[in-house]
């Protein structure tokens, strides 16, 4: 039309998100919850459960690349205290660097981990939800 100009439209790559959950009676210092088969970030991350641990143990989520074990696993969230008040979700903040995330890139092979202060002995009904994303460069 007349007197109009063009407006120039790009399409930007869409993020695929995804939500995994880990359930479960945690009885080990390292949990596995899933193996990255595609670079993704990390979005959010929460827990609830429904038995405290009755004693102080705290949680964090971590990973470890595929030629790296557990024990060498970098934090990319805060710790959750297990010994608070049950059936409350609990956030868990991303590990930032000058207000920015800065561990939450999960390259593909790695493993993410919940990570426990200690043995869990009487943590019961855990739920682990992680919002992640793919990663776009």
């Amino acid at each position: 039309m007349a007197g109009q100009h063009a407006t120039l439209i790009t399409e930007v790559p869409a993020r695929r998100g995804q939500i995994i959950t880990w359930s479960g009676t945690p009885r080990a210092r390292y949990q596995p919850i899933f193996t990255a088969e595609r670079d993704m970030v990390l979005d959010h991350a929460h827990v609830r459960y429904r038995v405290a641990e009755g004693g102080a143990l705290t949680l964090l989520i971590g990973k470890a690349s595929s030629t790296t074990g557990p024990s060498s696993a970098t934090a990319i969230t805060s710790t959750a205290d297990i010994n608070t008040t049950v059936n409350t979700n609990y956030g868990m903040s991303l590990v930032t660097s000058k207000g920015v995330p800065s561990e939450n890139i999960i390259p593909a092979g790695s493993t993410v981990y919940a990570f426990y202060s200690g043995v869990p002995a009487t943590a019961d009904d855990l739920v682990i939800t992680l919002r992640v994303s793919d990663r776009l460069n």
